[in-house]
């Protein structure tokens, strides 16, 4: 998988041979010439000798690898201990709320608000953190969701959508026209008879599914078929606003009845028991930036009616990758988009996590031959690199995490303190710089060959780790 920083997700492994050095394999003729490589005894002799000089070498363990297939036991990457959220670091509100929820003193579910980018768009690390708290906590529905096919590798855990060729996703990243709110996401038609479809997957009594159009000015109307029966909604409004619809049914269907437009905002699913929702709403290649281009009303509208009892913001990875940065006033916008969101949210507690360790390999650099290891940058090669790159200078032909990327966590955890905001550092449980590299070529691997992404495997392990995180602080607060 090729992920391009700032630019989503693009769904073409790379082939590698495996091998003492990563050479990427441009087409059949050369995989078969490396198939035959690997089983010659001079290639095997090569590979031994190579083995020798890694362990000669152990004294540099800050630079990373790739060897070959069973040429060594596999790299097994332990997990990293992480400090405890305590109550004092901005957790007290959301602490409170599950406690009054375990001991039976409050009947409205705890909400939980993630936003982000592509690390929680496909609902890996998101959708694993929401089954481990819904597990200790009880299961109130999935909540807010985006709607219909989003982005192209959009996913939600629980809920599926089907539509016809006629609605149109417009997302906050790539356009920023708007009007957007708390999605990010809008799902427009402007021809009669599209039809629009929302799915919960798991058969449950008492579920309800509520639906969040754009109303306003010469929107149009739809039919809505739910539970057996229909009923007509006009979208009509002197003023740009949110109008929902509610209703319980395991599944609902909207269709257009005119030209006019109809916009879907998003959709949620409900259970009417007591426990916890976790709304995860990520937009690969966004930056915090992002939810500058949201309306504030619909968003303030939103918060006021989801009340949540937590907001965590996971950005950081794609403001890493732009050298050019200013990373001070990135800090003051970050902490200005946050404190907006807290004060129409009514102050509820705030997680802000920093961004998880990525690595890159200079274009230039990609086709050279031998072992494009990983190593950190030196305070010499951070205050040249914009001039080492441009020169495509040999010291950087290896994998490194790029100098913003430090310097976006640090304005972060600055943001977070400024905000009284809990601060978790992702790139810590990684096991710090180039634990990414590590983690793409462990066995089994945690992530993929962009040195950016998680899979599923990766995911798992770093919501369980936020997951022990929270709620070693949660153990201090009760």
């Amino acid at each position: 998988m090729t992920i391009s920083p700032g630019h989503g997700i693009k769904l073409d492994l790379p082939n590698y041979a495996p091998g003492l050095a990563v050479i990427p394999i441009d087409n059949p003729e050369e995989a078969r010439h490396y198939a035959r490589l690997r089983k010659s005894r001079p290639y095997r002799m090569a590979l031994t000798i190579g083995f020798c000089l890694l362990l000669a070498a152990c004294s540099q363990p800050q630079i990373f690898e790739n060897t070959e297939q069973g040429s060594q036991p596999k790299t097994t990457v332990k997990d990293t201990p992480t400090a405890v959220a305590e109550p004092r670091d901005g957790l007290a509100g959301f602490y409170n709320a599950l406690a009054r929820l375990e001991s039976g003193q409050r009947v409205r579910p705890v909400v939980v608000v993630h936003l982000g980018d592509s690390h929680i768009a496909a609902d890996r690390f998101s959708g694993d953190m929401r089954q481990q708290l819904q597990r200790r906590f009880g299961d109130a529905g999935r909540g807010l969701v985006q709607p219909g096919k989003a982005f192209k590798y959009f996913n939600a855990r629980g809920v599926s959508t089907q539509q016809s060729e006629g609605w149109k996703a417009a997302n906050s990243f790539f356009d920023d026209t708007g009007p957007y709110s708390l999605t990010g996401v809008r799902l427009k038609a402007a021809r009669t008879g599209e039809v629009l479809k929302l799915l919960v997957d798991r058969p449950v009594r008492k579920q309800e599914i509520e639906v969040e159009f754009l109303s306003g000015p010469g929107a149009g109307s739809v039919e809505i078929a739910a539970g057996g029966k229909t009923q007509k909604l006009d979208l009509t409004n002197a003023k740009i606003r949110i109008q929902r619809f509610k209703t319980r049914a395991q599944s609902l269907s909207i269709k257009t009845l005119d030209a006019r437009p109809v916009a879907v905002l998003g959709w949620s699913s409900y259970l009417p028991n007591r426990g916890l929702r976790y709304v995860s709403l990520g937009l690969p290649g966004a930056s915090a930036d992002v939810m500058a281009r949201w309306d504030s009303l619909l968003v303030k509208a939103d918060l006021k009616y989801l009340k949540p009892d937590l907001i965590i913001l996971g950005y950081g990875t794609n403001e890493g990758f732009k050298d050019n940065l200013n990373v001070t006033a990135y800090q003051q916008r970050f902490e200005s988009l946050a404190s907006d969101l807290k004060k129409a949210a009514n102050n509820p507690s705030l997680l802000v996590l920093g961004a998880p360790d990525s690595t890159r390999l200079p274009k230039y650099a990609r086709k050279q031959a031998g072992t494009p290891g990983c190593k950190a940058l030196s305070r010499d090669e951070v205050a040249q690199y914009s001039t080492l790159l441009r020169q495509k200078s040999q010291r950087l032909a290896r994998w490194h995490a790029p100098p913003g990327l430090a310097r976006v966590r640090a304005a972060q955890k600055r943001a977070a303190q400024n905000l009284k905001a809990a601060y978790w550092d992702w790139s810590q449980v990684m096991g710090g710089e180039c634990g990414t590299f590590r983690w793409a070529r462990a066995e089994p691997a945690l992530a993929y060959g962009d040195n950016v992404h998680f899979n599923d495997a990766g995911s798992k392990r770093t919501a369980a780790a936020l997951y022990r995180f929270l709620m070693k602080g949660y153990g201090q607060f009760s």
